[in-house]
């Protein structure tokens, strides 16, 4: 537990969508943090074919290109192939306590319940307490080597997450991997959210979706996730 205070967050269960479309939606709800009068939110989602998102200045993957559809994100961190995982993102608004926190410390706390989530799933998880990630992070793949306070287990990094920083708040967009997890995705869905209300104590509230906040976000898979120059060399006019 880490509130000593029930607080409400915003949650949104979004559907699967293209890999375009989902880092449209996370990049206009990073826009729209203004908005949200200080309230977190919590945006879980899927992918409708196999894709890769790849970090904001990560060389672009060439060689999975005929097998997936590859998308580069606004965050930093590797190579994450998506499909098969769970994807989630939390936006923290200026002014809130864990925006106030260090950038270690806020992965730090936001991976928290992700280890009460699998512990529950049955996996003995644990944070990680060092990074083994390499100097060049160019062409790394996410979940080769642990970053300090990834998820671990005795076989390897479990979840990780990257994140966008900016001054009215912060996107952490974070993947994990459900090897060994044989229940359904309602199931696991519902899991992770009874984690997340558990650890920070909150209490969840229906995002207000809005036509702005998909306008918005269509504008930006069409000129920039759909866009080959932002894809291949991180460029966009």
């Amino acid at each position: 537990m880490y509130m000593k205070e029930k607080e409400s967050w915003y949650v949104w269960t979004d559907i699967e969508r293209d890999p375009a479309q989902n880092m449209a939606i996370d990049e206009s709800l990073f826009l729209k943090i203004p908005g949200f009068s200080g309230t977190p939110l919590l945006r879980t989602y899927g992918w409708d074919s196999p894709s890769i998102s790849i970090g904001r200045s990560q060389i672009y993957p060439d060689e999975y290109a005929k097998s997936h559809s590859i998308v580069r994100r606004i965050s930093g961190g590797g190579i994450v192939f998506h499909g098969s995982d769970f994807t989630y993102s939390i936006f923290i608004p200026n002014g809130h306590k864990i925006f106030e926190m260090g950038r270690m410390d806020c992965y730090r706390i936001l991976h928290h319940p992700v280890v009460s989530f699998y512990k529950k799933m049955g996996i003995d998880a644990t944070l990680a307490k060092s990074s083994g990630m390499p100097a060049d992070k160019s062409r790394m793949q996410c979940f080769v080597a642990p970053a300090q306070y990834d998820v671990v287990s005795k076989n390897g990094k479990l979840a990780g997450a990257a994140q966008r920083r900016g001054r009215a708040g912060i996107l952490h967009q974070g993947s994990l991997k459900l090897d060994g997890i044989s229940q359904s995705r309602v199931r696991i869905l519902r899991n992770f959210i009874d984690a997340f209300e558990s650890w920070f104590r909150v209490a969840f509230v229906k995002f207000p979706l809005d036509a702005e906040l998909f306008s918005v976000a269509d504008s930006l898979a069409e000129t920039r996730y759909s866009s080959r120059s932002w894809n291949v060399s991180g460029e966009y006019n």
